[in-house]
């Protein structure tokens, strides 16, 4: 029965820690998008701030993006929602063109 407790104990641990992730996760990768930040960036820190960048430009053109991330935003779906099909298609696609600035 201790057991028991233990082993659904470390289950509940577990889905909390998959649910914190997601704003843990945003939070950070915000966070680094500034220089000034310090701490050990991920590998992929710089692409991933430019793919989230190129995704809220995104949400301002597309109410289904709109929706998407604030579901996301909200925790009723996961964090990996934003980086799927047929999102991460048309992020990549957007990150392609050139950026006004560079015009």
């Amino acid at each position: 029965m201790l057991e028991d407790a233990a082993s659904a104990s470390a289950a509940r641990a577990l889905k909390a820690a998959e649910f914190n992730g997601t704003p843990w996760n945003l939070a950070a990768g915000f966070d680094f998008a500034f220089p000034q930040v310090r701490g050990e960036r991920p590998a992929d820190a710089e692409v991933r701030a430019r793919y989230f960048a190129t995704l809220d430009q995104l949400q301002t053109q597309d109410p289904e993006i709109r929706r998407l991330m604030a579901e996301v935003f909200h925790l009723v779906r996961p964090l990996s929602a934003l980086l799927e099909e047929p999102v991460a298609s048309r992020v990549h696609a957007l990150m392609q063109k050139p950026s006004p600035r560079e015009s």
